[in-house]
């Protein structure tokens, strides 16, 4: 069954070759910027540019994603000189700290030290209290 292009069953209304007239042209596909051997059959322009639009836009917000999480190369070294400033803070403030607690637990064991002598030297001469109370009651 061959139609024609006047056929209103084959367009869907009459008015369709005066809203499309490229659907009606005598150019190739190839002409018009389409190729119908390459993309399947060929969209109408209007059509095409909707969807070029929406390729377009698709792309640019692709690009947008990348562009938020990509570094240039100058930003990346930034950011590495950085985070190495930052590690090397914080180990030396590390060290810091551990040098100050063992600071404070050698002055805690001088502390006890000097103590335990102290005790020592009470008890000793406490002994010697002891001792000489004993030889004047033995006296």
């Amino acid at each position: 069954m061959e139609m024609k292009e006047g056929d209103k069953s084959k367009w869907g209304h009459s008015g369709y070759k005066e809203l499309y007239p490229e659907e009606f042209s005598d150019k190739v596909p190839e002409e018009r910027g389409n190729s119908a051997d390459h993309y399947g059959p060929s969209l109408p322009d209007h059509l095409q540019d909707g969807k070029k639009r929406r390729k377009e836009k698709k792309e640019k917000k692709i690009k947008k994603k990348k562009k938020k999480h990509h570094y240039s190369s100058e930003e990346d070294e930034e950011r590495l000189i950085e985070e190495e400033k930052k590690k090397q803070r914080v180990e030396k403030e590390e060290r810091v700290e551990k040098k100050e607690r063992v600071e404070k637990e050698d002055k805690k064991l001088q502390i006890r030290e000097k103590e335990d002598k102290k005790l020592q030297r009470i008890e000793k001469e406490d002994k010697k209290l002891q001792r000489i109370e004993k030889e004047d009651k033995k006296l």
